[in-house]
């Protein structure tokens, strides 16, 4: 437990390596004999054990002084290894803007959290010339796990930047450029070398490990490059290969052998494009590729122009197989045929529609759209701008009987007329919800149609499908990307290229459609094995996509982040009145006569609300929260914070309220508010949450619920 929480460290001292979460390409191994594996990943044959004994546990360590490949330094039994070039040479297809914001970040990210000068920092980026990372191998029951044998080597350009990179990290320097770096309780949480002549810096978790690797290096022990994990093709790409079985050991089930994930990014002439391989065997991976076969993929090309994403899946059973097969595969190899068919009855016909008639009517190929409104720009800067409000998803299912159609479709709509919340027209039906979404569902012939989200993008998408001839199929970028992915496929992802000019740069006007870079669309085909789920997908944009998930990310992040601090204000309010209550019920002496009264006002802490930062309130008597006296203010409350805290708090009595200015509730002269005001973001717009009480019938009720206005700012 020591280790895995000293890891911070270790990723300090892994320096650029973890940076830029890559590695320096490395030579490609050279071709061997031997057949292809049984499975969809096509990989190197075994290399031949070395013959030398490794040394005993104990022995001296001796790092090796040639490295012509930093992946003859990872052992043949690794579970994990990931090889990405430089940030310049892997994110050299991504829009500038973003891939400029995305490195900043990182690297302001990793300074901060270690404590390094952010110059130093900037510096070893620029030395950097990449990385391979690895951890394992398994080890009998799991202990440690493989995630505790994690490696690094990496490549840097410059030495001195190195030296003093591990002189900021406090690392106790040994005889051959060894070092071991301590955590503040002195263990040792790290172990590396720093390999003058090679220009690689070496280390592991654990000395065993970084001595395995050692042995590699020297040719005495068998490397990574004749493991099965691999793909020799890929090995000078950026890649990340998976032993899921290993990665599993100790593992209550882990996947079976075999079982193992291969993602690479393709250097390409117009980007990267993306080589993903999976091969999942066991009772968790549902052999989907054994009852369903690929679809033609027609349908998605016919999707309403100026759609973010589409995703076109195939429903398409395999000969002499039924729904309830396909059913029965994802629910798990316990399921027999006839529970699964039973199953599928029983919940079809809580809908009204029989089982017949609905496998009659589903026809090969389903389809997702994802639509924005144009008029509602958003940016991944502004953590409290909720991009899903400003967005629908059209899904269109394909079917192939008509009367069938029909005939389910009539059943089920029979049975929302009972149900108030939809409104049944025609051959439609719509739920509209208070927040501006709606669910929409229409039958046509040859299609079942599904708007839901943002009611006006939403029906927009529902009316133009079939109807507007400005389709996916008059789009140049997804005609450019079509055309290099397969005719048939399982499943068929299309992002336009647009979207990521968009969130790198909303004032860029880039509109959907508009041919920036390469295409992204992405290509999956699972293969017909009953040994569990394998599957391959390619695509070209992977930089696109990349782009798209890491601006995505860093939004969501933002507001996770933002949330968890405004987390603060609800607690503390809500605690404030439940003190301000129990103030109240406390029995007080007035001329003889027991009462019960609120406490009076108090005066806000901080003074002023705070602005991106933490105010830490000071516990001596008579300021912040040590203000007030038996009967007022902050003692009379018995309230009392000394942790740092992000908002401005308050406790209102008899009136001038904040809460009612922005549509919050008055609790009037007999009631009271507390507040918490906030600025997380620093831009001069506040925050503000509030609970109120009010005195009936001589006793305190508050208010059901905390009023938040603004949350996120």
């Amino acid at each position: 437990m020591a280790m895995r929480r000293a890891r911070g460290g270790f990723f300090g001292a892994g320096l650029l390596a973890l940076i830029s979460c890559g590695g320096a390409a490395v030579q490609t191994p050279p071709e061997q004999g031997g057949a292809k594996s049984d499975g969809p990943v096509d990989v190197a044959a075994p290399a031949p054990a070395a013959t030398a004994a490794a040394p005993a546990k104990g022995a001296e360590l001796d790092p090796p002084q040639k490295i012509d490949s930093l992946l003859r330094l990872v052992p043949r039994d690794a579970v994990l290894v990931a090889n990405v070039p430089p940030p310049e040479k892997a994110l050299a297809a991504m829009d500038p803007a973003l891939r400029a914001g995305l490195l900043s970040e990182l690297a302001g990210g990793l300074s901060g959290k270690l404590g390094l000068d952010p110059a130093l920092v900037a510096d070893l980026v620029k030395s950097f010339d990449g990385a391979v990372v690895f951890a394992g191998p398994a080890t009998p029951g799991g202990r440690p796990e493989p995630m505790d044998r994690f490696c690094y080597a990496a490549r840097m350009n410059d030495g001195a930047l190195v030296t003093k990179g591990l002189e900021a990290l406090g690392a106790e320097k040994k005889e051959r450029g060894l070092f071991v770096v301590r955590s503040t309780k002195g263990l040792e949480v790290l172990h590396g070398a720093w390999i003058e002549g090679p220009r690689t810096l070496v280390g592991c978790l654990q000395k065993e490990d970084l001595r395995g690797a050692f042995e590699v290096g020297h040719g005495r022990a068998p490397s990574v490059e004749g493991s099965a994990l691999l793909v020799k093709e890929r090995a000078g790409d950026p890649f990340i290969a998976v032993d899921l079985h290993g990665l599993g050991a100790g593992t209550k089930s882990p996947p079976e052998p075999g079982s193992r994930l291969f993602v690479a990014l393709v250097g390409q002439s117009q980007g990267l494009g993306l080589d993903l391989r999976f091969s999942g065997y066991g009772p968790d991976f549902p052999a989907l590729g054994s009852v369903l076969d690929a679809a033609p993929q027609v349908l998605i090309p016919k999707l309403p122009e100026g759609a973010l994403a589409a995703v076109g899946l195939s429903t398409q059973r395999s000969s002499g197989k039924t729904l309830a097969d396909v059913l029965g595969v994802v629910l798990g190899r316990s399921t027999s045929p006839g529970d699964a068919q039973s199953l599928l009855k029983r919940e079809l016909g809580d809908l009204g529609i029989e089982l017949a008639d609905f496998e009659k009517a589903l026809g090969g190929e389903a389809v997702i759209g994802l639509y924005k409104d144009p008029k509602k720009p958003f940016s991944i800067d502004d953590a409290s701008d909720d991009p899903a409000k400003y967005m629908a998803a059209l899904v269109v299912i394909a079917t192939k009987d008509a009367d069938a159609q029909k005939k389910s479709f009539s059943s089920f709509q029979a049975g929302l007329k009972r149900d108030k919340r939809f409104k049944v027209q025609g051959d439609s039906f719509t739920r509209e919800k208070g927040d501006g979404s709606i669910l929409h569902v229409e039958s046509r012939p040859g299609f079942i149609l599904l708007g839901m989200g943002n009611k006006q993008v939403a029906l927009d998408a529902v009316r133009r499908f079939g109807k507007d001839s400005n389709t996916l199929s008059t789009n140049p970028a997804f005609l450019t990307a079509r055309a290099k992915e397969k005719a048939a496929s399982h499943a068929l992802l299309f992002f336009d290229p647009a979207l990521a000019r968009s969130i790198a740069d909303p004032t860029s006007g880039a509109a959907p459609g508009t041919r920036v870079g390469g295409g992204s669309m992405l290509s999956l085909v699972l293969f017909p094995s009953d040994r569990g789920l394998e599957l391959a997908a390619t695509g070209d944009g992977a930089a696109e996509l990349l782009g798209i998930g890491a601006a995505l990310a860093v939004n969501a992040v933002k507001q996770y982040t933002a949330r968890a601090k405004a987390s603060e204000a609800r607690s503390t309010v809500s605690m404030m009145a439940r003190a301000a209550v129990a103030a109240y019920e406390r029995e007080q002496l007035d001329a003889k006569a027991v009462t019960h009264k609120l406490c009076k006002s108090t005066t806000p802490v901080p003074n002023v609300v705070p602005r991106n930062t933490t105010y830490v309130p000071s516990g001596k008597p008579g300021q912040d929260f040590e203000q007030g006296d038996d009967t007022s203010g902050w003692r009379c409350l018995k309230v009392s914070l000394v942790q740092p805290i992000r908002y401005q708090y308050e406790y209102r009595v008899g009136g001038n309220y904040k809460g009612p200015k922005r549509g919050g509730p008055d609790p009037g002269k007999d009631g009271f508010e507390i507040s918490a005001e906030g600025d997380l973001d620093g831009d001069g717009k506040t925050s503000l949450f509030t609970m109120t009480g009010k005195i009936q019938n001589g006793t305190v009720i508050l208010s059901p619920q905390t009023f938040i206005a603004d949350e996120l700012e």
